[in-house]
């Protein structure tokens, strides 16, 4: 045997494999500038700083608005080009449209804002999908930028190829491979649910994504998320490989550096910029051989302030929307006058009674001439401390931003037991195991008309499982309803009007429903003008009594 020549064909051999499998990557180091759920909140909205105060007691402030989270986000890719050499990506986190806002122009002024700036990349979110898949559908075309769906497979082929499952994007010698989740309790959480399907195992869909990166030989891999933090730290922990999660849906501000530790010792670092604007993130990152290099990678979050400037150009697609969107709202400008101030903040809707979640639902109750009216916290949308004085139209779509359907049904007394419990399975309380799997989501808490009930912590709370009630829960007690003999107990085999919407009584066991006739919007606005004559004082009465908190 010639040991010459295999030793000779057995060296080409390995130098041939070595040239055809990827190499390790050598230490790099790149930026991320980031910005996740304005929720079509281009320009900046006003805010107080305390509920019920009235006007003259309360300075209100301009805060958020897109427009000037990328200013923030222009400033710093400015600043790092003078003083860094690493590249720099932008990406973006999801929701960029909501409701109405969103889906009548097809994202022109919110995706059009992100393609002025130059992002690299993005994911879809629940609310990009407010319009339906006919939305998504007329904004691929248009989009300057790859927005990613990784778990997500649209029905039409055309339509699938717009929205990627992973990229992997090259700049200043850095490659960056790049996947997007959408939160997989997708489907359940939105009015129109067709024309896609999801994935929901996102650890699997994930390693698979990793793995096709890695196998591309990405220097980093970054994991654009739309699923809420408490998803992405379980995701960093379980699957090896993601070096930075850009995430979204949660709407948290992390202020400070947030490590998980993966199976083979590794770190994800991840981020979030709150939401509506009023944050913009950054990352500066190191990796070395395919892995984060912890030490010497880190994370800021950067606050629109009061004397934040808007992005030009971005401001000015953000007034050409709300020029258009005004002409649309058929309804009173201003819709109402407030007293004081009032709590419309996430927190606030859905973790107990509200005084604008009252007054919604007292308004779906006139309108239906119902004994009851309920309407879910997720469906009042302001997320902020309202000012006292004018409550304008623009306000108003703030408040209500979706195309609902008001209905009003005739069920059970049983029924609407049953729905309030799945409703307080949503409150989380002290060490009660919550499992967002098996249970409502906190935007499915009701705010309601014509009822008063206590709803006890201590006690176990129903399973929920993509909002339907697989066992039952024992948290809702003493269910009064408001008759002309005043408050008498919910009687089970009785049958009650209720007026909600659409979305509410989506899985509802009820005897009929028929649709109100007028839009939620119109519903309110009749409301405010027939019976409060446009003047709202408003607070809380104590009909949702919270016990163990």
């Amino acid at each position: 045997m010639d040991y010459k020549r295999l030793k000779s064909s057995l060296f080409a051999l390995l130098l041939l494999l070595a040239v055809a499998l990827p190499a390790p990557a050598a230490e790099k180091s790149f930026h991320i500038l980031m910005i996740n759920d304005p929720h079509s909140y281009i320009l900046p909205y006003y805010e107080a700083a305390e509920a019920g105060l009235p006007a003259g007691a309360v300075k209100a402030e301009a805060v958020g608005g897109l427009s000037r989270a990328l200013r923030l986000v222009a400033d710093e890719k400015a600043a790092l080009k003078e003083t860094s050499q690493s590249p720099i990506f932008l990406f973006e986190g999801g929701d960029i449209m909501l409701g109405k806002k969103g889906s009548l122009q097809n994202g022109h002024a919110e995706y059009g804002s992100l393609a002025v700036l130059g992002f690299d990349a993005g994911v879809l979110g629940n609310h990009d999908f407010d319009g339906g898949v006919r939305t998504l559908a007329k904004l691929g075309p248009e989009l300057k930028f790859p927005v990613l769906a990784s778990n997500i497979i649209f029905s039409e082929p055309e339509i699938d190829s717009y929205y990627p499952k992973i990229m992997v994007i090259r700049k200043g010698g850095v490659s960056v491979g790049v996947f997007g989740l959408v939160t997989p309790d997708l489907k359940a959480i939105i009015s129109d649910p067709g024309g896609f399907d999801i994935e929901k195992d996102i650890f699997k869909k994930a390693a698979e994504c990793v793995r096709e990166l890695r196998a591309q030989g990405v220097d980093a891999v970054v994991a654009l998320n739309h699923i809420g933090l408490d998803l992405d730290k379980k995701l960093a922990a379980s699957v090896p490989g993601i070096d930075v999660i850009v995430g979204g849906h949660s709407h948290d501000a992390i202020k400070e550096r947030f490590l998980v530790k993966n199976p083979q010792g590794s770190q994800t670092l991840i981020g979030q910029a709150g939401l509506d604007g009023r944050y913009a993130g950054r990352f500066d990152v190191t990796v070395d051989d395919g892995a984060l290099v912890a030490e010497r990678s880190s994370w800021r979050l950067m606050p629109v302030l009061p004397g934040t400037a808007a992005e030009e150009k971005s401001e000015a697609l953000g007034l050409e929307a709300q020029k258009k969107l005004a002409a649309t709202l058929n309804i009173a400008d201003p819709t109402m006058i407030l007293a004081k101030s009032v709590d419309g903040r996430k927190e606030s809707m859905r973790g107990g009674e509200n005084a604008l979640g009252d007054l919604a639902a007292e308004a779906l109750r006139w309108n239906g001439q119902a004994r009851i009216g309920l309407i879910n916290g997720g469906a009042l949308r302001i997320g902020r401390i309202v000012p006292p004085g004018p409550f304008t139209a623009g306000d108003m779509l703030d408040l209500m931003p979706f195309d609902s359907i008001p209905v009003r049904l005739l069920v059970s007394g049983a029924e609407i037991r049953r729905q309030l419990e799945a409703a307080a399975s949503a409150l989380k309380g002290r060490n009660d195991g919550y499992d967002p799997a098996r249970r409502m989501s906190t935007g499915e808490f009701l705010q309601v008309a014509g009822l008063r009930f206590d709803i006890d912590l201590g006690e176990p709370a129903a399973v929920v499982e993509s909002r339907r009630m697989t066992a039952d829960g024992r948290r809702v007690k003493n269910i009064m309803v408001d008759s002309s003999r005043g408050w008498l107990p919910l009687e089970d085999g009785k049958i009650y009007s209720v007026a909600t919407l659409d979305y509410t009584a989506k899985y509802w066991n009820a005897l009929s429903s028929a649709p109100i006739g007028k839009p939620a919007l119109a519903c309110f606005d009749d409301y405010l003008d027939k019976v409060l004559r446009r003047q709202a004082d408003i607070t809380t009465d104590g009909r949702i009594n919270i016990i163990d908190r």
